[in-house]
């Protein structure tokens, strides 16, 4: 019986160097596959698509708005179906959310706030850094369908606004 167990514990001391190389290898793959399997179609944002990396100087500093990042669809462009969306490094990580604001309003086909909903009320620079230090990008992809993403080269700048 103890020649079993030595037996035993030299086969795991033997394959344990393997099986631990595998696994990283095997949570490597999964990290590259997990990207592809969030987002299978990546697009940039089209015109009246607006992503803001400060609130507009409209809303007021007790806003939980204003302090996040925002997503915005103006009327005449399809607006995602989800109230929450999720937002995405390279590798597949989810390190932003964006609630949905309604109403919207007459000129918006949607609004999404980092600081409304299920929103997690991070910083723009919170999701640049944490996408930059889990991929050494700070680009991020804000899940707007089914299998369409949008991509977002840099949360802490503005794009397609013109007051920011």
């Amino acid at each position: 019986m103890l020649k079993r167990i030595v037996v035993v514990a030299m086969l795991v001391m033997f394959l344990a160097p393997s099986a631990q190389a595998l696994n990283r290898k095997l949570t490597l793959l999964r990290a590259t596959r997990s990207f592809s399997s969030v987002c299978p179609v990546v697009r940039n944002l089209v015109g009246g698509e607006i992503w803001k990396s400060k609130a507009s100087d409209h809303l007021s500093s007790g806003d939980p708005r204003k302090n996040s990042t925002s997503l915005i669809f103006m009327r005449g462009n399809a607006r995602p179906r989800f109230s929450c969306l999720g937002v995405y490094d390279k590798a597949g990580n989810l390190v932003h959310k964006l609630g949905s604001y309604s109403p919207a309003g007459s000129a918006y086909a949607a609004r999404y706030y980092g600081g409304w909903g299920c929103g997690d009320k991070k910083s723009p620079g919170s999701v640049a850094t944490t996408a930059q230090r889990n991929t050494k990008s700070k680009a991020v992809y804000v899940k707007a369908g089914d299998k369409t993403c949008i991509a977002i080269p840099d949360p802490n700048r503005c794009y397609n606004s013109s007051s920011c």
